[in-house]
């Protein structure tokens, strides 16, 4: 099976969530995200990759995808039987504002992928906090705010999913035993320096990782159809835009994103979206208001 790699797909929102229905099947389109995933399956049949594949099944269950994690889900036979699902995606900054004593998932954390069978109960429990997030995210997400009440139920979700984790339902997958999976630690430490302000090179990452700048460069370009630089900018720019809807200050926002000056993230900003960061930042909350 041949696949087509559609790159890196940004979230900016701090908590996203769709419903989606599939009657027929589809070729599979590798990607990661700069945030969680959490697909909720609710009826057909698919295949997980990883990109090599992982895991076969039919009916409920719920996926958990680390950030920069390259994956692909395969709607296998649609047409007989449609392919049902909830996708829930939630950026690092969710879990950063959280405190640990009302939200513990290091058990998800553990691996890249982890697959949770669902019947009974756990399907009971779960299926309505998905479509009360998808009903709130429709109600709100054109203001571009996240309600708290969004937050409740991602907290509830994810803590019922962590306690399945520990009493050893389901199955975990460590990403990384072929040449090209390297590749996914090098995006996950990508993400994380922007979203620490850092900023970072593709020496840097090919002397973490023990690889030529070459072999790097060549093997990212080939799986993601982007350069490592062309990842970096795409990432930095989706992070200003939100802290600058927010109504962050100027300065702060470009001392978040990791750029060295003002004027250097002035001209960053109007390269990519032709106006300037206040501009953009005042008509945000224009459309806000």
């Amino acid at each position: 099976m041949k696949y087509g790699y559609a790159g890196v797909r940004s979230f900016s929102l701090p908590i996203a969530i769709g419903r989606q229905e599939h009657r027929t099947t589809k070729p599979p389109q590798m990607h990661f995200h700069n945030c969680y995933e959490v697909l909720l399956v609710t009826t057909g049949k698919y295949q997980l990759y990883a990109p090599q594949k992982l895991y076969e099944g039919e009916g409920a269950c719920i996926v958990f995808f680390g950030r920069g994690v390259y994956h692909a889900t395969v709607r296998m036979d649609c047409e007989n039987t449609p392919f049902r699902c909830f996708d829930l995606y939630f950026l690092q900054s969710v879990l950063d504002l959280i405190p640990p004593f009302l939200l513990e998932i290091s058990p998800l954390l553990d691996s890249n992928v982890q697959v949770l069978p669902l019947a009974g109960e756990a399907f009971d429990f779960l299926l309505p906090k998905f479509e009360e997030m998808r009903k709130v995210y429709a109600r709100t997400y054109e203001s571009g705010k996240t309600p708290p009440v969004l937050y409740g139920l991602l907290l509830t979700a994810l803590n019922y999913l962590a306690d399945m984790v520990r009493t050893d339902k389901g199955y975990r997958f460590d990403v990384g035993a072929d040449s090209d999976f390297y590749i996914t630690k090098v995006t996950k430490s990508i993400i994380e320096a922007i979203d620490h302000g850092d900023d970072i090179s593709v020496s840097e990452l090919a002397a973490r990782y023990y690889v030529g700048v070459t072999k790097l460069s060549t093997d990212f370009h080939r799986l993601i159809g982007l350069s490592i630089k062309q990842l970096i900018c795409q990432l930095r720019l989706e992070r200003a835009k939100s802290l600058l809807k927010s109504g962050m200050d100027v300065r702060t926002v470009g001392q978040r994103c990791g750029f060295s000056s003002d004027s250097y993230f002035v001209q960053f900003f109007k390269r990519y979206t032709g106006m300037s960061p206040g501009k953009y930042r005042d008509q945000a909350a224009q459309d806000e208001a």
